[in-house]
């Protein structure tokens, strides 16, 4: 599996929209903004295809959990993985 992510579209870990930005230089890990939550991220990979078109743990597509989920699925394989207890990572 490739560890560099080159894929343009990429999912907001916390809040799952995929408005993300691709930032030109990125300083540190966090490589992407997300313009609905206003936070910088590093894009969350699916363990089985790499992808990064993941659910968000707190919301999907910009839209709150009412009740946070379990498992998040990935959009590219439907693979199941633990929701993030912190999706911003600290």
């Amino acid at each position: 599996m490739n560890d560099t992510i080159t894929e343009d579209r990429v999912h907001c870990p916390a809040c799952g929209s995929d408005d993300a930005n691709r930032r030109p230089e990125p300083d540190g890990r966090r490589t992407h903004d997300c313009p609905r939550c206003t936070r910088s991220f590093e894009p969350r990979r699916c363990p089985k295809c790499g992808g990064a078109r993941i659910d968000g743990s707190i919301a999907v597509s910009g839209a709150p959990y009412k009740t946070p989920p379990a498992t998040v699925g990935c959009w590219d394989c439907g693979a199941e993985m633990p929701a993030l207890r912190d999706p911003y990572g600290g």
